[in-house]
């Protein structure tokens, strides 16, 4: 059966609160995802699981079977380092087998794994959230592939915490006995914690987030409800999304276990310079599903438009593609379905999901036949999300709050949030502001309209909704705008700051791959585009906290040890706005310079 419109069960309350939930039946799941791993080492021990380029440009392969057997020699040596369900092992690593092969290790008999962001050691000046993080964790041991990308963040580290230091250089010359694995594997059950995946620490030092097996497990069978082909087409994915992020590291890694799939490890990132290292792995393999964020779509939709074998490849087996983490923007959404119907002659689903690091991470999603770009879709099965009225003028806006058994049951040793983050009724307050896609066919699902946090008021009292705003100025500027940031509380106007899409500046000035980006914002084609840009805002959106008067565009990238960005590249809106007052400030003046576009 497809996961469709016609599974939402609507509870509507006498207060306003409307209750959503799928009328599929969730079935009770009792499987450990590491119970996945021994399953298909039984089934299909040389099934590939996991491939990645090795220094010479081939793909290296783990298989199911070598993962099992790996694992259980990792976890031998994680016990022998103190490790245990109250003290985890921190991973310090990007995407890769030695990654996988530790992490598993760790599940594998019970020790809970957190990933930790490598840009907080490797990009970071102060080490700041490195050390919350570790402080928060109590972690018997530290876990990296390389040491050189970390010495000073590892000397940081042993100066402040006790914790054994494992290293990929060192674990060959490390023989450990296997004799406690198999008493430790048979304690592992779906409540035993399988992660701890911290937030971005936003406002405030990150907070880690409890993942247990039956979260993971139970979010699977939920995706498995959604896609029912993953019953007898194993997911192939080409991925660079990391895994300290619940997308990558939940979402894709399970999906590809779970199923007893394969996941290619791309090198590429959501950079100018990374989807050159894509498009080159998209040559040699044609991934089933693909996986993205709106700036790795925004990049890519360019590259598939002039390549022609790159695009042939990518869609050559596609079964599905599906943006999360933000909203993907309406003109790539309608350019990645014009490229599919000409490739194939027919669209390849472009779906669009919604969830948090709190929910294992998904909690909605869109069926194949939605006919609304903006919607995030339905509760999958067993999932319920409230819609509570907010306590504004804006008619038919909710505040989001969600409930089920791939919701977490609270961030790791800080039961003091238990009941500000969790309603009367068990639900979370997730933070998010969402509306019905459609208000007349509520069955078409929901739409994501900002987190409440980033919601404001102009002077005028008129509450701004960032996120409409935002959407509605890419959309406007496109291809120009690769995000903006939303900009005016307590202010008279909107002002946008835009970060450019450098290679579509470049082609409207007629400029090659070598053009300063400070001439360029100041090119009469682009400054014309910009301002045409928030003219047609403007006549869509209408009143004054629809559009933005005035935009800068930004010649200095978002930063990420200012935590303006994270490493999916995903920007926060209040860290840039509080790195870039001086910008704003000269965006507001009476009489503002020539950087300022204005209307």
């Amino acid at each position: 059966m497809s996961f469709t419109t016609r599974h939402a069960r609507i509870s509507e309350r006498e207060d306003g609160t409307i209750v959503l939930s799928n009328a599929i039946d969730l079935v009770p799941v009792s499987m450990t995802m590491v119970d996945w791993l021994d399953y298909w080492a039984d089934r299909d021990p040389d099934r590939c699981f996991i491939a990645e380029k090795d220094q010479a440009g081939a793909w290296s392969t783990l298989s199911y079977g070598a993962a099992r057997a790996v694992a259980r020699q990792k976890a031998a040596l994680l016990l022998r380092a103190g490790a245990s369900a109250q003290r985890p092992l921190a991973i310090l690593s990007g995407n890769s087998i030695a990654h996988a092969q530790m992490a598993l290790g760790a599940m594998y008999v019970g020790v809970p794994v957190a990933p930790v962001s490598p840009g907080y050691a490797s990009l970071s000046s102060d080490f700041e959230k490195l050390s919350s993080v570790f402080e928060a964790l109590d972690a018997a041991a530290v876990y990296v592939e390389r040491r050189a990308p970390f010495e000073r963040a590892l000397a940081h580290l042993a100066g402040r915490f006790e914790l054994a230091l494992l290293s990929g250089e060192d674990e060959a010359r490390e023989p450990c006995d296997a004799a406690t694995v198999p008493a430790r594997r048979s304690q592992v059950g779906p409540d035993t914690v399988a992660k701890i995946l911290f937030t971005s620490g936003s406002t405030g030092a990150p907070k880690g987030v409890i993942n247990t097996h039956r979260m993971w497990s139970v979010n699977q069978e939920q995706l498995r409800h959604a896609w029912p082909f993953l019953a007898d087409t194993a997911p192939v994915l080409l991925d660079w999304l990391p895994w300290n992020h619940t997308f990558g590291g939940n979402h894709n890694f399970g999906l590809v276990l779970r199923n007893g799939g394969t996941l290619y490890i791309d090198e590429g990132k959501a950079t100018e310079a990374g989807i050159q290292a894509t498009a080159a792995n998209l040559l040699e393999v044609s991934p089933n599903m693909y996986f993205n964020v709106p700036k790795g779509f925004d990049l890519l939709v360019p590259l598939l438009k002039g390549n022609e074998a790159v695009r042939r490849s990518f869609f050559k087996n596609l079964r599905a593609i599906m943006s999360a983490a933000a909203a993907l923007p309406t003109h790539l959404r309608d350019e990645l379905l014009v490229l599919s119907r000409h490739e194939l002659g027919k669209p390849v689903p472009v779906l669009n999901g919604w969830g948090a690091t709190e929910t294992a991470p998904s909690m909605t999603l869109t069926p194949e036949d939605s006919v609304v770009a903006s919607s995030i879709g339905l509760p999958l099965p067993g999932g319920e999300v409230k819609l509570v009225p907010l306590a504004r003028a804006d008619a038919g806006e909710y505040e989001l709050r969600v409930r089920g058994p791939n919701v977490f049951s609270g961030y790791w040793r800080r039961d003091d949030l238990r009941e500000q983050i969790f309603d009367d009724e068990g639900f979370y307050r997730i933070g998010d502001v969402g509306r019905f896609a459609d208000p007349v066919d509520r069955s078409q699902g929901l739409a994501f309209a900002g987190r409440t946090a980033e919601e404001f008021k102009l002077l005028t009292g008129t509450w701004v909704q960032a996120n409409a705003v935002r959407m509605a100025t890419i959309a406007a500027l496109a291809p120009l705008a690769q995000d903006v940031v939303v900009a005016g509380e307590n202010r008279d106007f909107i002002v946008v700051l835009v970060f450019p899409n450098w290679d579509a500046c470049r082609r409207l000035a007629s400029c090659d791959a070598n053009a300063n980006r400070g001439d360029l914002v100041g090119r009469p084609e682009i400054v014309a585009a910009v301002k045409a840009g928030l003219a047609l805002a403007a006549a869509v959106g209408g009143g004054s906290s629809t559009f933005a008067r005035r935009a800068i565009l930004q010649i200095e990238p978002p930063s990420f040890d200012q935590g303006e960005i994270t490493d999916k590249g995903q920007l926060n809106q209040a860290n840039v706005l509080r790195q870039r007052s001086t910008v704003l400030a000269a965006a507001y003046a009476d009489v503002p310079d020539d950087n300022v576009i204005c209307l």
